[in-house]
């Protein structure tokens, strides 16, 4: 179980590459306790598996994949060193026709194809990826009264930021009774 409480400051000891996996040995007394092969471990907020652990250390091989994600998440939080919200759209237009079906994809947005779900949620998905909290609310509408998303970011373990955020723009925007048309 992830509890995002911090246990212990782990050093890496060694790591090397082998084939298409960096693999990092972590010396880690206190957390290692109890750790078995194959279990998940947290580090910096990414889910690793344990594929050796010894009385000094744990070991973990990761992949181009997971060092990507870690290298822009620490982008991510550079950047919020220096801001404590980032407000942006929900989604690259404000709504698209129920047809075809969420998942069938739209010929473009804005002249782009989008074929996948990512490609209609660009703002979206990278906050998944670095573990940023995010409220998504309705902010307005456009002219033909398609509702249209605010996202709402914040620092890593400040859901309370974006909480007060959000709470603040639904008591200035109040929004509850207006409703897009169903026809």
């Amino acid at each position: 179980m992830f509890t995002g409480i911090v246990e212990e400051m782990g050093r890496v000891a060694a790591a090397d590459r082998r084939g298409g996996l960096l693999v990092a040995r972590v010396a880690a007394r206190r957390v290692i306790e109890g750790l078995e092969r194959g279990a998940s471990i947290a580090v910096d907020g990414c889910c690793l598996t344990a594929v050796e652990v010894d009385g000094e250390a744990f070991t973990c091989e990761l992949t181009a994949e997971t060092l990507a994600r870690t290298a822009f998440a620490e982008r991510v939080r550079v950047t919020f060193e220096r801001y404590d919200l980032l407000l942006t759209p929900q989604m690259p237009v404000a709504a698209w026709p129920a047809d075809p079906g969420p998942f069938e994809g739209l010929p473009d947005l804005g002249g782009k194809p989008a074929h996948s779900i990512f490609d209609r949620v660009p703002f979206m998905y990278p906050f998944n990826l670095t573990g940023q909290p995010a409220a998504n609310l309705p902010c307005g509408f456009t002219r033909e009264r398609l509702p249209v998303g605010l996202q709402v970011v914040g620092r890593w373990h400040k859901e309370t930021d974006v909480f007060r955020a959000a709470a603040g723009f639904e008591a200035l925007q109040p929004w509850a009774g207006a409703r897009p048309p169903l026809d």
